[in-house]
């Protein structure tokens, strides 16, 4: 019998392209290991903040405190697309590391269209991927994760939140 790794299911969106310029390819190759690993991965989304503070005023800030298994890998986000811009910063509580030396707008992980045999079309938020990170990111120690979110402007109160994409080790 012939082994064989399973195709990662990231290289079937339509609007997939391993080339310059696209940074999917190299992302996607970095995740390879969690399907050829042999260990129980599973994914899972983390979405914050809780529903309770999601609804932000214009120019509010929140900041919530996520929980991830120590052992589990920080894969991406992805962004409601039906909302606002905002800013956004995760910290690493565990290691008092930022994940970027300034806040990033969100309009920088959100992929609202895609094109289709060269003709542009609008994507629903369930068939938009989610944005990867350049590598995947281990969670250690405690595994408390903090997500800041700015709102930039607006003229009325407006649900903001953001998933977190994880592979999560079975226990």
């Amino acid at each position: 019998m012939t082994n064989f790794n399973p195709l990662n299911p990231f290289y079937l969106q339509y609007d997939f392209r391993d080339w310059f310029g696209y940074p999917d390819g190299p992302c996607i190759r970095g995740l390879e290991f969690l399907q050829v690993s042999g260990c129980c991965y599973v994914p899972r989304l983390y979405k914050v903040p809780d529903i309770s503070v999601e609804l932000l005023p214009p120019d509010g800030y929140v900041a919530t405190t996520v929980a991830i298994p120590a052992g589990s890998w920080l894969l991406g986000m992805k962004p409601n697309i039906h909302m606002e811009p905002f800013m956004l910063q995760i910290t690493d509580l565990s290691l008092n590391r930022q994940f970027y030396s300034a806040p990033v707008s969100s309009l920088n992980f959100v992929y609202s269209f895609g094109e289709l045999f060269g003709v542009q079309v609008l994507q629903t938020n369930d068939q938009i991927p989610p944005a990867l990170f350049t590598a995947p990111y281990p969670v250690v120690s405690s595994g408390n994760f903090q997500v800041e979110i700015w709102r930039i402007g607006g003229t009325i109160d407006s649900i903001i939140n953001v998933c977190l994409l994880t592979a999560e080790i079975q226990q």
